[in-house]
């Protein structure tokens, strides 16, 4: 678990502190200061320099790297981007020890043979870990454009994305620390699991931090749900998925999860997608994506009590007033000391940031201090 962290020049963060930090911590503010940043950062010196991260990231933000142009890719990971540009991110765990991981980036652009353009980015990983040693991995992107085209759009005539032979898939979920081997599961605001997706990771918790707990969750949350298990979606006559049914109220048939609506279906992935981060990190962006704020202390308490069973840390994103005092409600309790709410906000062109343990986030609130 990280005590603190600090970000240099990564993304919008030119130098960005954070200490105090909890089991669970809520990072609150405007658009745009940088909460979605600071979950990226930190997965990224979490899971030790595993380059695949970067094209996630890039997917998740809407640039594939297989499309855009290599050097506007790769620089958006940067403060202040020139031909050679580097981030330095680190942690400090509550054993005393540090992770350190330095990003050196570098962008080249070349017009041989006329009109084609050679476009290449490579990013350097240096990991320094908690024992002193170090350790460096590298991500190469390299496109190929013939502008001769006569096409609408100039015609790709190579790409090539070259990463270290230990990365797995791009996609592969959730991300695992190389060297400690405690998992990172992170959710993007933007990004909707998959019914199939989030009956697999189901089928994963369920024996672990059992189903009725779950449902129970979801009962909570939707008053009208009896009983949540696991069905077959045939596909074709050869292939079925998994799937979640749920039996409500009223209705003579089993349905489909995702016919609950948006707010269950945020609900389900986040109890789905916590206890696979057993021991590790947690990142949602965004938690009340789709959740009606009436219900977000349900939501709260569920996301407490299985995080607790998953020894979980927590950071979550929100710029919702309304789930920021679901937060503090939620935790007014035996585990208030596990809560903190960090706000950031933009001073003199920077990223500052105030620390709330539960005690002064609660007074801050009962006031009526806007502190969003």
């Amino acid at each position: 678990m990280y005590e603190s962290i600090r970000i240099q020049n990564f993304r919008g963060l030119k130098d960005l502190t954070i200490e105090n930090l909890g089991r669970v911590n809520l990072l609150v503010g405007a658009n745009n200061v940088g909460k979605t940043s600071v979950l990226e950062a930190l997965r990224l010196l979490h899971i030790d320099h595993n380059p695949t991260e970067m094209v996630r990231m890039m997917s998740m933000r809407g640039l594939n790297p297989r499309q855009v142009t290599p050097s506007i890719a790769v620089a958006g990971f940067y403060y202040g981007v020139d031909d050679t540009s580097s981030a330095i991110i680190s942690g400090l765990l509550v054993s005393g020890r540090t992770r350190t991981l330095v990003l050196e980036g570098s962008f080249e652009v070349a017009d041989t043979e006329g009109r084609r353009i050679v476009d290449k980015s490579e990013v350097t990983f240096t990991q320094r870990g908690e024992d002193g040693g170090q350790d460096s991995y590298s991500i190469t992107m390299v496109k190929h454009v013939d502008d001769s085209s006569t096409k609408d759009e100039p015609k790709i005539r190579r790409v090539t994305v070259a990463l270290d032979e230990w990365t797995a898939d791009a996609f592969d979920w959730p991300s695992f620390s190389r060297i400690t081997g405690t998992p990172a599961v992170m959710l993007y605001a933007v990004q909707r699991l998959s019914a199939s997706e989030v009956a697999l990771r189901f089928t994963r918790v369920q024996d672990r931090m059992g189903s009725s707990f779950i449902a129970e969750a979801l009962r909570a949350f939707d008053s009208t749900v009896e009983e949540l298990y696991l069905g077959l979606d045939r596909i074709t006559d050869s292939f079925n998925q998994p799937a979640l049914r749920v039996r409500v109220q009223q209705q003579p048939n089993p349905i489909p999860l995702y016919l609950l609506g948006g707010g269950g279906g945020r609900l389900i992935e986040l109890l789905v997608s916590i206890p696979l981060a057993e021991g590790g990190l947690v990142f949602v962006d965004e938690l009340e994506n789709g959740i009606y704020y009436q219900n977000l202390p349900e939501v709260w308490r569920a996301v407490d009590v299985i995080s607790r069973r998953s020894k979980a840390q927590l950071f979550i994103t929100t710029h919702s007033l309304e789930c920021a005092e679901a937060a503090v409600r939620a935790f007014d309790g035996e585990y208030a000391g596990d809560f903190r709410l960090h706000r950031l906000a933009r001073r003199d062109d920077e990223i500052r940031v105030t620390t709330y343990d539960h005690e002064a986030a609660e007074a801050t609130l009962n006031v009526g201090v806007e502190f969003r």
